[in-house]
């Protein structure tokens, strides 16, 4: 088997996730599979992916290790696997990879962004990939807010109630705000950065909707503190659409 890791970018909106699914519903994985397969005419492959992004999720930086039974050289792989698969999956980046190579244990950190706005009306050419809100935000509160995330924290208010991680315990290394522009007709564009350690299912999508609702007003300081220092609350933090969360990268000792 010869093994190769890829970096990988998408649009997640018309998919399941990133995980293969036996269900039949249309997933990135998925994709990558029926790809590789028809590159290694139908013989055994290998894939793992270092992130199970949700249904709607974007990446710009998963990483994957793939094994096939031929052996290709990268930029031709890269191409091939390009002009098979969907449109909104492409590889930005292929290079061999060691056979032990380990995307998930590996890492040592992960940056997600999330896109948001309250620019009223939305321009639609942008709504599939930033969370547009109706409600002015107050972004110096919110700003506030990203540092109280910062440091090791029980994220368990911050995860789906049906996540099975043995410890929702995780280390944030940075979390803050700043302005992107993402389009000449669009001046207010604001991106949530994340870099952790490692993070449970969906948390930065709560993290996203505590700090929108605080920039709303409808949560104070003292609400989002307490979702930190509390056991698992009856009422969960607030959520964001998985819309305007892209997986931005992944960090590996070796600096790739």
């Amino acid at each position: 088997m010869h093994y190769y890791r890829l970096t990988i970018s998408y649009k997640g909106t018309l998919f399941f996730g990133w995980q293969y699914q036996t269900n039949g519903k249309e997933t990135v994985m998925g994709h990558l599979q029926d790809a590789l397969k028809r590159i290694a005419r139908y013989e055994n492959i290998f894939i793992l992916g270092a992130s199970r992004t949700d249904t709607g999720v974007h990446a710009l930086g998963q990483i994957a290790k793939i094994g096939l039974p031929v052996k290709i050289e990268p930029q031709i792989l890269a191409r091939g696997l390009n002009s098979l698969l969907h449109n909104d999956i492409r590889i930005v980046k292929c290079q061999p990879s060691e056979r032990y190579f380990d995307p998930i244990n590996e890492s040592i950190s992960k940056e997600y962004h999330y896109y948001f706005s309250d620019l009223f009306p939305s321009p639609p050419h942008l709504r599939e990939i930033v969370n547009f809100t109706s409600t002015p935000l107050d972004l110096q509160l919110m700003k506030k807010g990203c540092e109280l995330f910062v440091g090791t924290f029980d994220f368990v208010n911050f995860c789906r109630k049906s996540c099975k991680a043995r410890s929702t315990i995780r280390t944030i290394i940075s979390c803050e705000i700043i302005e992107r522009s993402l389009s000449p007709f669009l001046s207010k564009t604001y991106v949530l950065k994340v870099v952790g350690t490692g993070f449970l299912t969906q948390m930065v999508r709560y993290m996203a909707g505590t700090l929108l609702k605080l920039g709303e007003h409808k949560i104070g300081m003292e609400r989002l503190s307490a979702y930190l220092k509390s056991a698992q609350d009856d009422k969960p933090a607030p959520k964001a659409p998985a819309k305007g969360l892209h997986l931005f990268q992944v960090n590996y000792p070796d600096g790739t």
